[in-house]
């Protein structure tokens, strides 16, 4: 038996305790509650799926690695022949290219993944917004249908002249609080998007300014290195950021999995056993026939 047949089996089994205490307690003869069973086997495979996407998500960062040793070792051999062939102040600015090029596509990619968490929380706020509101609204008009019908929290309401006022409760108040938190969050988050935005404008200034930096560095390589070891330096150059951002990448998509299978599993029941992440481990499920969108990038 393999391991991943042991690991449905001792799923299963879980399942199947859950089974015994929730849906055949001793003292009842119920029938099977077979909604509650498959929807705990839904989350059992939904498990399984996203322990093997993140299983397959770190052999590819693997991979990414191997990759970056690769470049790392052909940069050092670039860096050989600039300090045998440059000039003093030729060298200095290759090696101030070299590392703004790093600096600067890591300030876009960390500036474009801050704007997207601002975004997000954006969409998120002002879905909460209409939630509350519709809640809101229900409240208020529970309030009114109750002073019509003349129930005892609302007699009081009524005035020497006879109208009708229908007291503002706690919800309304709270409603109302709740409104201006909103405001002063939805402010600060469109505050920070916009100093994002000219942070990234910014950016891609800098970027601007490093590719014509390139050219200058390209004319000074060509005067003393052959066409073979000027391939290799434009190969090592581009490639840099690719490999920056596919690391960015799989890091952000691995964060995302692993936070999404803590929420699945810490959302099951524990009398059934409970899933956790180290009973699904790479060791326990293969991953071939898991496949995982490429995220090779070849620019910025």
């Amino acid at each position: 038996m393999n391991a991943h047949s042991s690991l449905h089996l001792r799923l299963r089994g879980r399942v199947l305790l859950f089974t015994s205490v929730y849906i055949f307690p001793p003292d009842t003869s119920c029938f099977p509650k077979i909604g509650v069973i498959c929807a705990l086997l839904h989350q059992v495979k939904l498990c399984q799926a996203l322990q093997k996407s993140v299983d397959a998500l770190q052999r590819e960062k693997q991979a990414l690695c191997e990759e970056q040793r690769h470049h790392q070792a052909l940069g050092a051999s670039i860096e050989a022949l600039i300090q045998e062939h440059l000039k003093t102040n030729e060298k200095e600015k290759y090696s101030i290219f070299i590392g703004d090029l790093e600096r600067i596509v890591n300030l876009l990619l960390s500036l474009c993944s801050r704007l997207s968490r601002v975004d997000k929380s954006l969409i998120s706020l002002e879905r909460d917004e209409l939630m509350t509101e519709d809640a809101a609204e229900e409240r208020n008009c529970k309030n009114v249908i109750g002073a019509t019908l003349g129930r005892d929290a609302t007699r009081s309401a009524f005035s020497s002249s006879g109208c009708l006022q229908t007291p503002a409760g706690p919800s309304v108040y709270f409603y109302h609080s709740y409104c201006r938190m909103d405001e002063n969050l939805k402010d600060s988050l469109h505050h920070k998007r916009s100093l994002l935005l000219r942070q990234t404008e910014d950016a891609r200034e800098l970027k601007e300014n490093l590719d014509r930096r390139q050219c200058v560095v390209n004319a000074i390589l060509s005067g003393y290195l052959t066409e073979a070891q000027l391939q290799d330096y434009r190969h090592f150059v581009s490639a840099k950021p690719s490999l920056l951002i596919r690391q960015r990448h799989l890091d952000d998509l691995i964060r995302q999995r692993e936070e999404q299978l803590t929420r699945l599993t810490e959302s099951m029941p524990t009398e059934a056993g409970g899933w956790s992440p180290g009973s699904a481990s790479s060791s326990m499920i293969p991953g071939p026939g898991h496949s995982v969108r490429s995220t090779t990038v070849t620019s910025l």
